[in-house]
């Protein structure tokens, strides 16, 4: 009798044991230059998804916070019956290859700036060739990706991406500023997965959550969820707090001015492939630096003194 209930203990503290595991196998616990949208592409689920586990009511998130990364991180202890289990599924081919094109199938947490840089191609032609008219996309769709050119495959966007400047420039551009530490680098990757992430948001005068964004209040957010430190500013203001460069980084500044008011009005985060990402009228969006009304009010690419101080 003794030898039964010791083997019942043993096996309900294994039990218990793995159960244990799974539970903490299902949470993550936030580290430095962490956001959600990296969070979310590590553990193939959505932001929506990860706010809704862990009631969160913004984006902000805190190094050290624990982070439930699935619906089931609170696990009873009692297994699947196999009667309970669900049905099997067709699993799709994620890509499928043709001689002048890829076939990519979008998975769980995929986003278009994640498979851009995938398939070493932009965001613009991903929503070209699939003629998309905004950056959303859903599990199991079929995006088309044409083959690329070996000159064209050089220009990935990237930390180490240069962008050229628009011609002709509106204003002159100052003395080359070095190239950005690694650990600069690598903060600027976060700031560009930041960007992207909120890729859609809606213009917000004042904004600087994913309720809505202004242009100054779009960089203050991006900058701040890579654990860049910099005070809510206006563009003009971040303007006399940075440098003028000559071969701007993805996540450096460009900025504008004339456009609803006189003197510096607008700015945006460099994205490669002479394009940039910002809070415009019609939400966050990527554009491209050449069109006819933003190189007409171009007024130069800048690096926060911040930045350049971690060098």
């Amino acid at each position: 009798m003794k030898r039964i209930l010791l083997a019942g203990a043993m096996g309900l503290f294994l039990f218990s044991t793995a159960a244990d595991v799974s539970a903490a196998s299902s949470t993550h616990t936030v580290q430095k230059g962490d956001t959600l949208y990296r969070i979310a592409q590590t553990y193939k689920v959505s932001i929506s998804e990860l706010k809704q586990w862990n009631s969160l009511k913004s984006d902000s998130i805190y190094i050290n916070q624990s982070l439930k990364t699935s619906a089931g991180s609170k696990t009873t202890g009692k297994p699947t019956p196999p009667a309970a289990a669900k049905a099997s599924k067709t699993v799709l081919p994620a890509q499928t290859v043709t001689s002048n094109s890829t076939i990519y199938r979008v998975q769980k947490g995929d986003s278009l700036y994640g498979i851009s840089k995938k398939f070493n191609v932009t965001v613009p032609e991903l929503t070209a060739w699939n003629q998309l008219k905004t950056t959303t996309i859903y599990v199991n769709q079929s995006l088309k990706i044409n083959k690329v050119s070996s000159e064209a495959a050089t220009i990935p966007v990237q930390a180490a991406a240069t962008v050229k400047q628009p011609v002709p420039a509106a204003a002159p551009l100052a003395n080359n500023a070095a190239p950005v530490s690694k650990a600069a680098a690598s903060r600027y990757d976060s700031v560009i997965d930041s960007a992207h992430a909120v890729v859609g948001t809606p213009y917000l005068f004042g904004g600087v959550s994913s309720a809505g964004f202004d242009c100054s209040g779009f960089i203050y957010y991006a900058y701040s969820q890579a654990g860049i430190s910099i005070y809510r500013n206006s563009s003009a203001g971040y303007y006399s707090q940075s440098s003028s460069v000559t071969n701007p980084v993805a996540g450096d500044l460009v900025f504008f001015k004339d456009t609803y008011k006189p003197g510096i009005s607008h700015m945006g985060i460099v994205v490669g492939n002479n394009s940039f990402i910002h809070a415009g009228s019609k939400g966050v969006e990527i554009t491209r630096l050449d069109s006819p009304y933003w190189q007409q009010r171009f007024a130069g690419f800048r690096r926060l003194n911040t930045v350049s101080i971690e060098n």
